[in-house]
């Protein structure tokens, strides 16, 4: 879903208990936090730098 964040001061990403991407700088402050539209049916943190999340609209 994410493919690039333009932020430069973003370092990290990570889901929050409902999905919602929480978008870190580099000493783990939240910079932004994102959400889907619809129905989310699953997340991933695949890595620090990278989410997947599956939703119905």
């Amino acid at each position: 879903l994410i493919g690039e964040w333009s932020d430069s001061r973003a370092r990290m990403l990570s889901l929050t208990e409902d999905c919602k991407v929480r978008i870190h700088g580099t000493d783990g402050e939240l910079l932004s936090l994102f959400s889907v539209p619809g129905k989310v049916v699953s997340g991933d943190e695949v890595s620090d730098r990278e989410v997947a999340i599956t939703f119905e609209l």
